[in-house]
C-alpha cells in the first residue's frame, strides 16, 4: 500500500480523534480549569493583565491569548475558564490539520495524535502540557520548512520559519531536547532530507544546533528544571541497574500492560516493520533512546507517582514508537485492517480518559465543600489544617487551592469570594499570615490591590481561619 493511500484511510480517523478531544474539553473545562497549574495561570492572566511565561517557557503562550483577550473584554469568568480549556485542543486540532491536510505529512499526523492519547487518561484533565506543546511546535518546525522546499518557496522565509517553531519548541519543555534529537535523525536514517539542497540543509542544521546549545545552557540557569535535572546528575554508574527495579520502573512496566498497552502494542508493531524493512540502523537507534529514555525517567522520577504527573513525563516514549509504527508498519497493512487497528486503538484511550473523570469530578466537589462550610461560617478566608493528609490524597494536588478556591467561588457569584489554603501541620508552623488585606498562595502573597477587581474581590475585613477539611 502506497503512503498516498494510507494517508488516506488515516486522515479521517485522527481528525477524529482530535474533534473527539475538542468537545471533551468544552465538556469537562470545569474539572481541567480548576487544577494545578491551570487555574494558576488563569488567575495570574485575568489578575496582571498578561501572558504568564513559568521557568521562561515562551512556546505556551499560544493558548493564554484567548482567555487574556476574553478577560480585557469582561467576559464572565465562565466563558475565560472555557476558551481557555477549548484553546489548547483548538491549537492542537488545526496543527493537526495542517500536518494532515496541508502538508500530507500523514507520519506526523499520527505521530502527534498517538502522542495526545497512548499516555493520557489523567493528563486529560491537566491541560497546560508543555511537553505536548512543545511537540506540536517541533512537528511544525519539519514540516513547514519541507512544504517550502517542495514549492520552491522562499529559502529565507522557511528557515525563519524553522528558528522560530524550533525555538519555541525547544523553550515549552527541556524533554522538547530529547524529542528534538531523536526525530532529526530518524529522518536522517531515513533519508527523508533528500529532497533539500544540501546548502539550504547545512544552514538548518547550523540554526538547529545553535538554538540547541542555547537551550542547554540556559536549561542549566532556571532553577526549576536543574532541580529536576539534579538526581541525574548525581546518578552513580553502579546505581543504574537499580533503576531498573526502583519504584518508578515497577510502576511503569506495570502500567504498559494495565494502563497503557497500547503503546506497548504500537511499540511491538513498529518494532517489527522495522526488522520487516531492513530499517536495522533506526531500530538501534529506537531501542537506543527508549532504554535510555527510561532509564533517564527513572532516575529523576524515582518516587513520583501521581499518574497525572508522570504521564507527561511518558510522553515520549510515544513518539519513539509512534513513528515506525507510522512509517514501517502500517504500510504493511490492508486499509479495513488500519481502519480497525486504529480505531480501536483510539477509542479504548478515549475510554481511559472518561474512566478517568469522576476522579475530577470529585476533586471540585470537595472543593465545594470546603467553601460551603466556609459560609456556613461565614468565613471568606480559611487554612484548612489537613494533619493527615487524608484529603490531599483526594485532592491530588493542593498548590493552587487558593485559586481554585477563590475562582470557584466568583462561578458562584459570591463577592467578595471565599479562599482557603491547604496545608499540613508541618506547613502550617511554617506559615506567616499576611494581613487582613492580602491573599495567601502557596508561593506568593498578593495584595487586594493586584487583583483585577472586575473578576476577584478579597474580604479586607477577616483574617485567616484555620479549619478541618
Amino acid at each position: 500500500m502506497t503512503d498516498q493511500g494510507v494517508l488516506k484511510v488515516t486522515k479521517s480517523l485522527i481528525i477524529w480523534l482530535f474533534f473527539t478531544l475538542l468537545c471533551g474539553a468544552i465538556v469537562f473545562y470545569k474539572q481541567r480549569l480548576l487544577f494545578a497549574d491551570s487555574s494558576h495561570l488563569l488567575f495570574r492572566m485575568i489578575n496582571d493583565g498578561s501572558v504568564q511565561i513559568p521557568a521562561f517557557r515562551y512556546g505556551i503562550i499560544l493558548p493564554q491569548l484567548l482567555p487574556l483577550e476574553g478577560s480585557l473584554f469582561l467576559l464572565p469568568l465562565s466563558v475565560l475558564m472555557l476558551l481557555y480549556s477549548f484553546s489548547f485542543s483548538l491549537l492542537y486540532t488545526i496543527v493537526a490539520l495542517l500536518l494532515i491536510d496541508k502538508f500530507e505529512r500523514y507520519d506526523l499526523g499520527i505521530l502527534f495524535g498517538f502522542c495526545l492519547c497512548l499516555f493520557v487518561g489523567d493528563t486529560f484533565y491537566a491541560p497546560n502540557n508543555d511537553s505536548i506543546q512543545a511537540l506540536m511546535w517541533l512537528l511544525l518546525a519539519i514540516a513547514v520548512p519541507e512544504y517550502f522546499v517542495k514549492k520552491n518557496g522562499s529559502f529565507l522565509l522557511s528557515l525563519l520559519l524553522f528558528f522560530l517553531f524550533f525555538s519555541f519548541a525547544l523553550w515549552c519543555h527541556p524533554l522538547s531536547v530529547i524529542m528534538a534529537v531523536y526525530l532529526f535523525l530518524f529522518f536522517w536514517f531515513n533519508k527523508a532530507y533528500s529532497l533539500w539542497p544540501k546548502n539550504q540543509f547545512i544552514f538548518l542544521l547550523i540554526a538547529a544546533v545553535f538554538v540547541l546549545i542555547l537551550r542547554i545552557y540556559f536549561n542549566s540557569r532556571i532553577n526549576y528544571d536543574s532541580d529536576i535535572l539534579a538526581p541525574l546528575f548525581k546518578l552513580r554508574f553502579r546505581e543504574i541497574p537499580g533503576l531498573f527495579v526502583n519504584t518508578q520502573a515497577c510502576l511503569f512496566l506495570k502500567n504498559c500492560f494495565t494502563n497503557y498497552w497500547g503503546f506497548t502494542i504500537v511499540f511491538c508493531c513498529g518494532i517489527y516493520g522495522m526488522i520487516r524493512a531492513k530499517k536495522y540502523a533506526i531500530l538501534t537507534l529506537t531501542l537506543f533512546f527508549s532504554i535510555g529514555y527510561f532509564l533517564f525517567v527513572c532516575a529523576t522520577y524515582s518516587q513520583v507517582t501521581k499518574t497525572f504527573y508522570v504521564e507527561c513525563e511518558y510522553m515520549p516514549f510515544a513518539v519513539f514508537c509512534s513513528l515506525p509504527f507510522a512509517v514501517f508498519f502500517l504500510p504493511l497493512l490492508s486499509p479495513k485492517s488500519i481502519v480497525i487497528f486504529i480505531g480501536l486503538l483510539l477509542f479504548s484511550r478515549i475510554a481511559y480518559m472518561l474512566m478517568a473523570a469522576p476522579v475530577f469530578i470529585e476533586r471540585v466537589a470537595l472543593l465545594e465543600g470546603v467553601n460551603e462550610k466556609m459560609r456556613k461560617n461565614n468565613y471568606h478566608k480559611a487554612i484548612v489544617w489537613d494533619d493527615k493528609g487524608f484529603f490531599n490524597a483526594r485532592i491530588i494536588m493542593d498548590w493552587a487551592s487558593p485559586e481554585e478556591s477563590m475562582i470557584l467561588s466568583a462561578l458562584k457569584d459570591e463577592h467578595p469570594q471565599r479562599t482557603f489554603l491547604i496545608v499540613t501541620k508541618q506547613d502550617l508552623d511554617k506559615i506567616q499570615l499576611p494581613g487582613k488585606d492580602t491573599l495567601l498562595g502557596r508561593f506568593e502573597k498578593r495584595g487586594y490591590l493586584q487583583l483585577n477587581n472586575n473578576y476577584f474581590q478579597l474580604d479586607t475585613t477577616d483574617t485567616y481561619h484555620i479549619i478541618n477539611p
